[in-house]
Formats: structure tokens, sequence, C-alpha cells
């Protein structure tokens, strides 16, 4: 389950909570959460938790360093799986689906067109 978890030593994280008991929390590919001010209202920035990690990883929390932990929204379940892509600088599929139906239409366009002054090669 996506949750916001918050950290005794004042961090943030939205993570993949896969285990939880009295004594610890398991987490899978957890991103530190800040809240910053944009265009004059708030908004949320995620980074890497642990510097560089570009696999999938799963960690152990103490639960004494845990606050709270929430699941959260589908918005932001959305918004955590979108910045997992971000982060780790990878293309989402249907993104380049997309993108490859509108170089196809732009191609179609450019050879179907009678105005099209030049030849394409």
């Amino acid at each position: 389950m996506i949750s916001v978890i918050k950290l005794s030593n004042g961090e943030t994280l939205i993570a993949d909570i896969t285990y939880k008991d009295d004594t610890k929390l398991t987490v899978s590919e957890p991103l530190k959460l800040d809240f910053i001010q944009h265009f004059g209202g708030p908004a949320m920035i995620t980074t890497f938790w642990v510097p560089f990690e570009k696999e999938k990883i799963s960690v152990d929390i103490s639960m004494q360093h845990v606050i709270m932990s929430n699941e959260v929204p589908k918005e932001t379940q959305e918004f955590y799986y979108k910045s997992l892509v971000n982060v780790r600088g990878e293309m989402e599929p249907e993104t380049e689906e997309t993108m490859k139906e509108r170089v196809k239409q732009a191609m179609k366009k450019i050879y179907s067109s009678n105005t099209f002054p030049h030849t394409v090669h």
C-alpha cells in the first residue's frame, strides 16, 4: 500500500509499505517527499531517499523512528508512480506509445499534403 511516512528526524517519505508490525516497517522504492511554494501555492516534489539508487530497493525502518504512516489517496498514488518514473529518468510506456502515434500522424500529414513544397527524404 502506497503511504506517506513521517520519520522522527523530520523527513517525510512516500513508499510502498510491504510489511508492518510493532517493531519495523518495510518499505519498497522509498522517495523523499518535500513540500515547497510554487507559483504562490503549495507543491510536492520527490527525490531519492537513498542517493543514487536506480534499482528497486526495500528498506526496514525501526518503528522507533516512525511518527506516523498513512495510506494515500488514488491521486497521490498516481503522483508517486509518475515520480518514480521521473526520478529514474525512464519513459512511461503510454508516453512512448503516444509519442509514436503523434509522429505517425505528423508523417501522414506531411506525405498526404498537396501543399508541402518540397520532397522529404
